[in-house]
């Protein structure tokens, strides 16, 4: 079977991704159905979100497997927040100076 891909649309470019491993599915494939509100999945403090992630890790054959968050990823990468795109995660344009 081929793997389903979407379009996701930005202001930078369109892409595709493969939604084999999309947050929706893992979600659908946790609650046995689709469920309106994922806040408690998108919280790296509630249970939700550790259920979802050991079961991504499981699919993918991971031993160990974390999400960095954005701020932790800015500071990271040492730049100004407003000086980076962050359309993919947040919505969040850069600052064209």
């Amino acid at each position: 079977m081929k793997d389903k891909f979407q379009l996701v649309g930005t202001k930078i470019q369109e892409f595709s991704l493969p939604d084999s491993r999309g947050g929706e599915l893992n979600i659908r494939a946790l609650e046995g159905k689709d469920i309106e509100d994922v806040s408690e999945y998108l919280n790296p403090k509630s249970d939700n979100y550790k259920k979802m992630v050991d079961w991504i890790s499981k699919d993918l054959g991971a031993t160990t497997l974390r999400y960095q968050r954005i701020d932790d990823m800015v500071k990271a990468i040492g730049l100004p927040r407003e000086k980076l795109c962050l359309y993919c995660w947040t919505g969040e344009d850069f600052q064209k100076n």
